[in-house]
């Protein structure tokens, strides 16, 4: 998605977003268009980026109407979700090599690999991913139309920060909780969170692009860290699953350890990348981004 313009007002420039951002969605999912991993990958981060926008805005439209939108592009990220599923665990398979391990575990990973591909290749035939997008494009029909007839507010931008507070209190408490407990469903909650604040800070990239294109940086390598920890939980659900090829792999309590060993230093190389990220209370996030947004926009007024 883009980002937002100095030229023009804050509400303006959200409305922008917002119905830009549904148009492009509409193509990416419309008949005739190609429905391969790569265009479904695509509108699945589409759909982020607008679901992290409606958060920004949610102040400013209420909470009926936010949840209207909400849930629709919830239901069509779902539909995305099982053509994209497969080959994500491929690539946490592929995660799991080191580069000093020793030969028996570097064939244990291949092995699973090869199981975790297998899987993947059965699960993508090009119906699946046409499927995936009729139903996902059944549940945004018209919501283009629902959003035009919004109107933000041209009072500056202390409701759509205190919007984006919300999705930082709620990404600062739950990573707390998750990466102390560990546990799955906390950190996927937390994810969605961190998957939130980072695409909203992709659009105020330009009211600092240096500090921003940092803080959204160091947002995605944690956005990894917790989505490689859910790849792999479900990784140890496959192979605990007698129906899975992931349960025939030649050594199952030795690749059920290696997932256990990786998720653990996930959660260690978590910690200090959510200290960094979460220092700061809310209200002093809110505070801190009110002033640089305030300033940048203020200087676009004067030219």
């Amino acid at each position: 998605m883009a980002a937002l313009q100095q030229s023009v007002s804050p509400g303006d420039g959200l409305e922008s977003l917002l119905r830009n951002g549904l148009k492009n969605l509409e193509r990416d999912l419309g008949q005739g268009a190609e429905h391969g991993p790569a265009a479904v990958h695509r509108a699945r981060r589409r759909i982020k980026s607008l679901r992290a926008l409606l958060r920004l805005i949610r102040v400013a439209v209420g909470d009926e109407a936010f949840h209207l939108v909400n849930d629709a592009l919830r239901k069509a990220s779902h539909a995305l979700a099982s053509a994209r599923r497969m080959g994500a665990m491929v690539e946490s398979a592929e995660k799991l090599k080191a580069d000093d391990m020793p030969g028996a575990k570097l064939t244990l990973v291949k092995d699973i690999v090869r199981a975790a591909s297998r899987i993947a290749i059965e699960r993508a035939s090009p119906e699946l991913f046409d499927k995936a997008a009729e139903e996902a494009r059944h549940h945004i029909a018209g919501l283009r139309g629902t959003a035009d007839g919004w109107k933000l507010p041209q009072c500056g931008m202390e409701l759509f920060v205190e919007g984006m507070a919300r999705v930082y209190a709620r990404a600062r408490r739950l990573v707390d909780k998750g990466l102390k407990s560990a546990d799955p469903s906390v950190l996927h909650e937390a994810r969605k969170s961190v998957i939130h604040l980072r695409y909203q800070l992709d659009m105020l990239e330009p009211i600092w692009p240096a500090l921003i294109g940092a803080w959204v940086r160091e947002l995605q390598r944690l956005r990894e860290v917790l989505g490689d920890f859910n790849d792999l939980c479900e990784m140890e659900s496959l192979i605990n699953d007698p129906s899975s090829p992931l349960s025939k792999v030649k050594n199952r309590t030795a690749a059920l350890r290696l997932v256990t060993e990786r998720r653990d230093a996930l959660l260690a190389a978590g910690q200090p990348l959510a200290h960094r990220l979460f220092a700061e209370p809310p209200h002093s996030f809110a505070t801190r981004l009110t002033a640089m947004w305030e300033s940048w926009y203020e200087r676009g007024s004067r030219q």
